[in-house]
């Protein structure tokens, strides 16, 4: 039965998925909204909506929202040269470091795109006045582009968004700002990164 649940759910998920992300077609998936299945949609699909309806309806949600974010993602990466500013203070952020490490400089970048307290494109973001310290000591124009930056930023645009952080610094900062703030959300090695 549950393997059965999962199926229709994926097949209503991919259905709901064409709807959404081709203008003008329309699916039975695509047109479940509240508590009741819409009038017209096959006896199958109301049959399964009225068994499975909330948890079907939760899934498809979350899946849109990951859609959507994915979305906003690309449009931002694909901004021109917006790709190349995020891949160098990426670099400049977290030479030397890990894939998942670099990814966490990403995610942060993206994540003030993301926030009403910040500028929305990658450029706007990376070159706000004393905020990324390789702008203003200049190892992001001087930094050599490692391959795990780039990957970095692929899996970036295929995975979306692995945490919610917006600030980070390194281990041996002595800021007093960052002191003010407390534990930090996450340690990866390199950072520590806080949402707050």
């Amino acid at each position: 039965m549950k393997k059965a649940l999962q199926t229709t759910v994926r097949i209503l998920i991919a259905m709901f998925l064409i709807g959404m992300l081709i203008p003008g077609i329309k699916t039975e998936a695509a047109v479940i909204t509240g508590d009741q299945p819409i009038a017209g949609m096959s006896k199958a699909l109301a049959d399964f909506y009225e068994r499975w309806g909330d948890e079907a309806t939760e899934k498809l949600q979350k899946i849109c929202e990951e859609v959507q974010e994915l979305k906003r993602i690309r449009e931002l990466v694909e901004a021109p040269g917006a790709e190349d500013i995020l891949i160098r203070i990426v670099e400049a952020e977290a030479t030397g470091g890990t894939l998942e490490q670099k990814v966490n400089v990403a995610v942060c970048v993206l994540n003030r795109c993301f926030s009403d307290e910040w500028p929305d494109s990658i450029e706007e973001v990376v070159f706000q006045k004393k905020q990324f310290s390789p702008i203003s000591d200049g190892r992001y124009y001087s930094v050599e582009i490692t391959d795990s930056s780039r990957e970095a930023v692929r899996k970036l645009l295929k995975k979306g968004l692995t945490h919610d952080c917006i600030f980070f610094c390194s281990y041996g900062c002595k800021s007093t700002y960052f002191a003010k703030k407390g534990e930090p959300d996450f340690r990866d090695g390199i950072h520590r990164y806080y949402s707050h």
